[in-house]
């Protein structure tokens, strides 16, 4: 998972920094994603990361060697799976 410093940095960047005040969590869709699967996929170790900053709370998934071995060795079909996701969400 990427780490949560680019999100802070595009908000920098639009000069939005002052939303994050606003919010209660920040996290990557794909974090949430992992958290509300978890109940069905037990076979896939993982673990958050909390840090909570001025009342906001900072959530980052941290995968174990484990998963970052196995996802490096992912199939050409795995990998084409992958994209359509990445497209999918590029149209919404």
């Amino acid at each position: 998972p990427a780490p949560l410093n680019t999100v802070i940095e595009g908000l920098q960047r639009a000069n939005k920094l002052h939303e994050l005040t606003a919010a209660d969590f920040v996290t990557w869709r794909g974090n949430m994603s992992k958290m509300l699967l978890t109940p069905w996929n037990r076979q896939d170790p993982w673990h958050m990361e909390a840090v909570l900053v001025r009342n906001t709370i900072f959530l980052n998934v941290k995968e174990p060697p484990e998963n970052v071995q196995k996802e490096a060795h992912r199939s050409a079909r795995q990998h084409r799976m992958c994209f359509w996701g990445f497209s999918f969400e590029e149209q919404c």
